[in-house]
């Protein structure tokens, strides 16, 4: 029976290596951090607490202490973990850039996300972090609950 070299490579095509699509929204490696920028805010952050101040959308002040952890152990680059909620969370670096030419690991801005204990929900968090404090700091729950705080380390 001949076989015609093009079926071959449409069937190698269509059908990855792995049996199963990779998920675009996921790294594999979970656990192997990509090369460290030389200054980000993973470099800023980590191993690092910060005591925050904040506001809620529903009128309601509140404070929370910040704990920055590197390498993480939600997320491959680092995690926060929230005294408030009591969770550790997955964070990165905002990524800056365009689609043809993207910065990842290169901005001071940061954005974490993780489980509301007790539920389903989920909460982002994202701030931009200097040498000594978080600005612009905001977080957004599944409800549209929204939150904005400013912390300085500990």
């Amino acid at each position: 029976m001949h076989v015609r070299p093009f079926a071959i490579l449409i069937v190698a095509l269509l059908v990855p290596a792995t049996g199963a699509m990779a998920n675009p929204y996921r790294q594999d490696s979970v656990g192997l951090a990509a090369p460290a920028a030389p200054q980000s805010c993973q470099t800023r952050l980590a191993n690092h607490s910060y005591a925050c101040r904040g506001v809620t959308s529903f009128g309601q002040s509140y404070t929370d202490t910040f704990t920055f952890s590197a390498p993480g152990s939600i997320s491959a680059t680092f995690d926060l973990f929230t005294t408030e909620l009591g969770i550790s969370m997955g964070c990165a670096c905002r990524p800056t850039g365009s689609l043809a030419h993207p910065k990842f690991d290169q901005s001071f801005a940061f954005e974490c996300v993780g489980p509301i204990p007790g539920s389903s929900d989920q909460i982002a968090f994202s701030g931009t972090a200097s040498a000594t404090k978080i600005t612009k700091g905001q977080a957004t729950n599944s409800h549209g609950d929204t939150f904005v705080f400013t912390c300085v380390e500990n």
